[in-house]
């Protein structure tokens, strides 16, 4: 059983990082820093908790799973008893699915923070497409390729609750029918 926190509270931010330099300008170059700040804001680590305690609750009491798990889960893990120490489980413990929204702005022409244009083409790279959220193009329910484009996924600006694949289907047939019927004749 995996506790995931849908629709965190706590926001991240990415910055340019500064030349050698302590007063120098930001350097495009240089990798940027991410601070995820994961579990910053503490309704999302007092809900986290709740759903780990309900979690465990479940697989020690319920009435399917009782009489399969005796004792401590895993075996010779000390649980929580109480909520501050649920929070304090939560913080050593979580992890992330990396479903990160919002990484590639869409807008007209003269938008200059757009990377995307309204027929779902990425500025300046022939040939590339995007739509939906941003995960890679590791998983093929996430990206699609042909001959001519990629299709990956990043304009939505809010990661949704629950699982990426059903919005990115939703984005995958249009721009399917757009990469292959359109695009021949706008590129």
């Amino acid at each position: 059983m995996v506790t995931m926190l849908c629709g965190p509270q706590a926001r991240g931010t990415v910055r340019l990082q500064r030349s050698a330099t302590p007063d120098g300008p930001p350097d495009p170059y240089a990798n940027p820093l991410i601070d995820h700040a994961y579990l910053s804001s503490p309704l999302d680590v007092a809900v986290l908790a709740e759903g780990c305690r309900l979690a465990h609750e479940v697989v020690l009491d319920g009435s399917k799973t009782k009489d399969h798990v005796v004792g401590a889960w895993p075996v010779g893990t000390v649980h929580p008893q109480n909520a501050q120490e649920w929070r304090e489980y939560v913080r050593a413990q979580a992890g992330t699915c990396y479903h990160p929204g919002g990484t590639c702005r869409m807008g007209p022409d003269g938008d200059e923070w757009a990377v995307v244009d309204e027929r779902l083409r990425v500025r300046g790279v022939l040939g590339l497409r995007v739509a939906g959220e941003s995960e890679g193009l590791c998983s093929s329910h996430r990206s699609f390729a042909d001959d001519e484009n990629v299709v990956d996924c990043s304009i939505m600006p809010w990661i949704n609750n629950g699982h990426t694949q059903v919005r990115f289907l939703l984005f995958f047939l249009p721009v399917l029918r757009l990469s292959l019927i359109i695009a021949p004749l706008i590129t």
